[in-house]
């Protein structure tokens, strides 16, 4: 789910012109995921 959503956000980004740079998950302890750290955005 979080992948797909970040695509579609990707896309109206490129067609707006705006430069994505990251698409953080945070959980309730503090941990987080990066998609720009992680290669996948």
């Amino acid at each position: 789910v979080d992948k797909k959503l970040t695509s579609k956000i990707q896309k109206a980004c490129d067609f707006m012109d705006i430069k994505l740079l990251d698409h953080l998950i945070i959980n309730s302890e503090g941990n987080y995921l990066s998609f720009a750290d992680e290669g996948i955005l």
